[in-house]
């Protein structure tokens, strides 16, 4: 397949994602939220380039290999966004199984990564399936239900106005963002649907924007934005994917 507007497109909401995250850790790389939130948005820039990378061809023969990024990149996803939105809102009432969600998401990531029980082959544009499958993919969906439920419950107990905007855009921006995301990229695989699974990285859009607007105009993390270190970002990432695409 072609390099084309909808490579394109995935390639610049990846460079967005990245971006988003470096922006804020280089300015408190120590701050554990910040920690979390750039993980969270790394992982997404990256799952988005395997995705990428696996409907175009991309530097590996064996498509497989990207299926197994993509999938690590999930399990990875989902972890970071749990720790993020818990340290962020010092929810601290699923702690008691936090061990858990760390081993299991470890546990899945060595299935991907070194066995056929998730992802068996790659077909084209299709994939088979592991006998685990299933199970990956509820873990996955229960960590953002975990998620989920963090950030609807903290949304009505904060007065404060502009802390309630950067809660309602976080809200938004990530609920919005995954649930899309998680049908046509974890559910309906499993249905052996797999013609919309290159739509998962073009819904993160709506992440991009409201992270932007809670950064840059309602100052979440409190952060300066300096113009300057954004653009060496850009040009940074635009000549690694310059790389990769050839």
């Amino acid at each position: 397949m072609e390099l084309d507007w909808v490579a394109l497109l995935i390639s610049s909401l990846a460079l967005s994602l990245f971006t988003l995250s470096f922006s804020v850790l280089l300015k408190r790389p120590k701050d554990i939220i910040n920690i979390f939130y750039s993980l969270f948005m790394l992982f997404a820039s990256l799952w988005a380039i395997s995705i990428l990378g696996f409907h175009y061809n991309l530097i590996f023969s064996e498509k497989t290999i990207w299926l197994k990024f993509t999938h690590s990149f999930g399990l990875l996803i989902s972890l970071t966004l749990y720790f993020f939105v818990t340290r962020f809102y010092e929810d601290n009432r699923f702690k008691n199984i936090e061990l858990f969600l760390i081993i299991t998401t470890i546990f899945f990531l060595v299935l991907v990564i070194f066995t056929d029980s998730i992802i068996q082959e790659a077909l084209d544009v299709s994939y088979k399936i592991g006998n685990l499958y299933i199970g990956y993919s509820f873990f996955i969906i229960f960590i953002f239900l975990l998620s989920y439920f963090v950030l609807l419950n903290n949304l009505f107990l904060i007065k404060e106005s502009i802390n309630k905007i950067q809660n309602i855009l976080i809200f938004i921006g990530i609920v919005l963002s995954s649930i899309p995301a998680l049908i046509v990229d974890l559910i309906f695989p499993y249905f052996e649907i797999f013609s919309y699974t290159w739509l998962g990285p073009i819904f993160t859009f709506i992440a991009i924007v409201c992270f932007a607007l809670a950064i840059f105009k309602y100052r979440l993390f409190n952060i300066p934005v300096i113009t300057a270190e954004i653009l060496v970002f850009i040009l940074w990432y635009f000549s690694l994917f310059r790389m990769v695409a050839s």
